[in-house]
């Protein structure tokens, strides 16, 4: 498990610039550069800042990766200790990316 953060506070699941889901997974199987990575987790907030009363953010979390280009990707699993998901602003997983990212 990593220690997850993330910068994403337009997504429904991010508190406290942690994140409420217990896995989430990080795409881009082609990936060379960070901006080629993703959170596939990402989900939209709407409706102005309403959260689900009963999410609490995680100190750690499962990352399952697809970025087959990344050193810290083993068997499609993030084995890195600490994992930035960054994208501020974004309406779409296509516009975070995984900034912990480091290529083979």
């Amino acid at each position: 498990m990593s220690c997850l953060q993330c910068s994403v506070a337009t997504c429904v699941h991010n508190s406290e610039h942690r994140c409420c889901k217990n896995e989430i997974i990080v795409e881009g199987a082609k990936a060379r550069s960070i901006p080629e990575t993703c959170c596939g987790s990402f989900d939209e907030r709407r409706g102005g800042t309403f959260k689900n009363q009963f999410e609490t953010p995680n100190t750690t979390a499962k990352i399952s990766c697809e970025v087959c280009n990344c050193i810290y990707n083993k068997e499609h699993v993030c084995q890195a200790e600490r994992v930035d998901i960054a994208g501020n602003g974004a309406s779409a997983a296509t516009q975070t990316e995984c900034s912990t990212f480091r290529q083979k």
